[in-house]
């Protein structure tokens, strides 16, 4: 790390890596992962060791730092109108003007993630579950599971396959559940001291309670089984209460608007926002609040943004305030249509609503895995700064494991993850997603609130901070320029440090 000299000279002391060394592997174009095996993983600082008086930085970059560790000083550079300082950009950091706070960070256990993760031996298992979970990993305490199958299946089912069943007399959990969903997500828990927020959603009602009697293409639930569907709810919190797992939030359904598309290729189904608002407030809502699943949150929309306003509006109109539960769970595969300030719209509208990320990845375009790709990591970062200085409170990614080809994915319908398995070699790949999400995941824990963090001009710099549940400030900030770029950093509590951002990397400070 090259010194920059402004006033005084900021102390720094060479960077390293604070933790197992990644065992890289190149993918030619500057794409590179971090292989990992039963014998072997690289690992994230377990704890922060802040040096009194200074601060502590964690960069990540496209030339291969992983977690690459940097402290320095806070410096009394202020001259006497308050300017400083010589640097690129300039932020200032005000603990005092405070906004959301967040739930957290996680990713989803779908069945494709559950096949994976078991196809490997068991200390490699353990591996990648520590990878995620663990103290010395990203610290994820948020994991999204469906209810039933999703295309992320290896074929499509539900929980009560019998025709006209409104007793759900057969209701049943799938093998998928057993085997991979409810006991890796177990296993998961026991890794890591904090809770495990566990959010359900489905991708589909059983064919026969479905207008086109498919788990895919154009169809939506029939009038006359609302009830039953409600009830198909409590069923499921009742079975993976069996096993132990309780479930802090549930959506009514995924991607609602997929299931008015004719020939939609995997499971879904069809709500409109009234017909969602209807049947949360008459149905699922009431069910629930009969049940000892009463706690559950429900969390309305569980879509791309674009639609966010429109639900927004129906949901929370006054005279449904003391119905529906204020909370909206948004997918970012079309965040590049809409702006992000529609969501600080929804939250001034909308004051009392909860804004979560329920779901997103890359691969989506292009069908298919990139391994090492930084440029994926990339928009992940920029996407989850983007969001959170617009109120949202935590973004779960979708599958945590995929295989090489992206699934499996019984409708072909192939993305990218963070963590690819080799399960011929019994290895896998921590890809530079898996990195840039813990740069946020370790730092902003549940219960961190967004501070203010402002600058005149921040060249390129995407930026966000938070104070953390131990009173710790927290600035993440990313550089996607092709140059590097010097930034100063003001704190009027503590003085002012520097620190030079590598062309095409992301950093997390902590003081």
């Amino acid at each position: 790390m090259k010194l920059l000299v402004i006033l005084v000279l900021a102390l720094w002391m060479e960077g390293n890596v604070d933790g197992d060394e990644c065992a890289a592997r190149e993918y030619g174009a500057g794409n590179m992962v971090c292989v990992c095996n039963a014998t072997y993983c690289d690992s994230l600082p377990s704890q922060f060791n802040v040096p009194d008086g200074g601060f502590l930085a964690y960069v990540s970059s496209k030339d291969g730092r992983r977690f690459y560790d940097i402290t320095g000083t806070f410096q009394n550079t202020f001259q006497d109108d308050g300017r400083c300082c010589d640097a690129d950009a300039v932020f200032t950091v005000n603990q005092e003007i405070t906004y959301q706070q967040m739930f957290g960070f996680g990713g989803a256990m779908t069945d494709a993630s559950g096949i994976n993760i078991a196809s490997l031996s068991e200390s490699a298992q353990e591996n990648v579950l520590r990878s995620y979970f663990a103290p010395d990993g990203s610290e994820y305490n948020m994991i999204r599971v469906p209810i039933a199958g999703t295309d992320f299946s290896t074929h499509a089912y539900s929980y009560d396959d019998v025709e006209c069943d409104v007793e759900l007399n057969n209701f049943t959990l799938a093998e998928e559940d057993i085997k991979y969903k409810s006991n890796l997500v177990k296993t998961k828990r026991n890794q890591k001291s904090a809770d495990i927020l566990l959010l359900g959603a489905p991708w589909s009602a059983p064919r026969w309670m479905k207008t086109n009697n498919q788990f895919n293409g154009a169809g939506q639930l029939k009038e006359k089984y609302y009830q039953v569907w409600a009830t198909y709810f409590v069923r499921f919190f009742e079975a993976y209460a069996k096993e132990n797992l309780y479930f802090w939030a549930t959506s009514p359904q995924n991607e609602p608007n997929n299931g008015f598309m004719p020939n939609f290729i995997f499971n879904s189904m069809g709500w409109t926002n009234e017909g969602e608002a209807n049947w949360v407030a008459n149905y699922l809502g009431p069910t629930l609040e009969q049940s000892d699943y009463s706690n559950v949150n429900i969390i309305i929309m569980d879509d791309n943004r674009p639609y966010i306003t429109t639900w927004a509006e129906v949901f929370f109109l006054p005279q449904s305030e003391e119905l529906l539960l204020p909370s909206v769970a948004i997918h970012g595969y079309l965040d590049t249509s809409s702006d992000a300030s529609v969501l600080s719209t929804v939250h001034n509208n909308f004051p009392d609503v909860f804004l979560l990320y329920t779901e997103a990845c890359n691969g989506v375009q292009t069908n298919r895995v990139e391994l090492g790709s930084w440029e994926n990591g990339e928009a992940y970062a920029y996407d989850i700064i983007q969001v959170t200085n617009n109120w949202v409170t935590g973004w779960v990614d979708w599958n945590i494991a995929l295989d090489p080809q992206g699934g499996p994915n019984w409708a072909n319908n192939f993305v990218d993850a963070p963590i690819i398995v080799n399960a011929t070699a019994d290895e896998f790949y921590k890809q530079p997603m898996y990195y840039v999400l813990a740069h946020f995941s370790k730092f902003v824990p549940q219960g961190s609130q967004r501070i203010q963090l402002s600058t005149t001009d921040d060249k390129g710099i995407e930026n966000v901070a938070f104070v953390d549940p131990n009173g710790n400030t927290v600035v993440i900030f990313l550089n996607r320029n092709d140059g590097p770029v010097s930034l100063a950093v003001k704190d009027p509590n503590r003085g002012v440090f520097n620190l030079n951002m590598d062309p095409r990397s992301i950093v997390s400070v902590i003081y």
